[in-house]
């Protein structure tokens, strides 16, 4: 198994230098691609110091289009994606890699640890997205809103392209469940930030509802 990994990074440069050491003992790797969505901050400049590939967007147009370059400069067969604020626990994927299934059409989902009390939240995104992804791709699904995902380069190629936004991850689950590829999801110890209970929270919980709506309602005309 040979794997790309895509990391999409936006002013994340408090985290990636960890995120990348951790990936350097992965034998696996062939190329780390870090796609640096139009960072202010130190994040490109990390990237290259740590031998990543980097691709660069003139301006930040968000996690999907960030994917969606990083999966275009990707060229083993398969590919990895991964959230750039893991930090050490990124060492985790090679759960992950274990547990694909050899030989056949998987994606391979990483599940965090349930802390009770962290973050704000009353879980309604992940309620929703396990709706869409039951009733129109057929997976049961317990972390829907993972973007930590093994699969192989030409399956994520049959459901390009990925959608705009943070219905990303749900469309996802909709046409690769509707593909019938397998659904593999790994308990691991992976751990990153969490959106609070603040303002700006609210705001962001508030987005994501609207896309994840969205995003089942564009695929019920799929």
């Amino acid at each position: 198994m040979t794997i790309d990994v895509v990391i999409p990074a936006h002013n994340e440069e408090i985290y990636l230098a960890k995120t990348l050491e951790a990936l350097s003992t992965v034998k696996q790797i062939s190329k780390v691609i870090v796609v640096d969505d139009g960072s202010i901050d130190e994040t490109a400049n990390i990237a290259v110091s740590h031998s990543a590939t980097l691709v660069s967007l003139s301006r930040n147009q968000g996690k999907s289009a960030a994917l969606m370059a990083g999966v275009r400069a990707a060229r083993s067969e398969f590919v990895l994606m991964l959230d750039a604020d893991l930090g050490e626990s990124a060492s985790e994927i090679t759960k992950l890699i274990q547990a694909y299934p050899v030989g056949q059409d998987a994606c391979v989902v990483a599940l965090f640890p349930v802390i009770t009390g962290r973050g704000g939240g009353i879980g309604l995104a992940v309620r929703i997205a396990r709706i869409g992804a039951r009733f129109l791709g057929g997976w049961q699904m317990k972390a829907p809103l993972s973007g930590q995902r093994l699969l192989r380069r030409d399956t994520l190629d049959s459901i390009l392209p990925l959608t705009y936004g943070f219905g990303l991850e749900t469309a996802m689950n909709i046409r690769l469940g509707r593909a019938k590829t397998q659904l593999v999801e790994v308990e691991t110890q992976m751990d990153h930030r969490v959106t609070q209970n603040d303002l700006k929270g609210r705001l962001h919980r508030a987005k994501q509802l609207l896309h994840l709506v969205m995003a089942i309602s564009r695929e019920c005309f799929h």
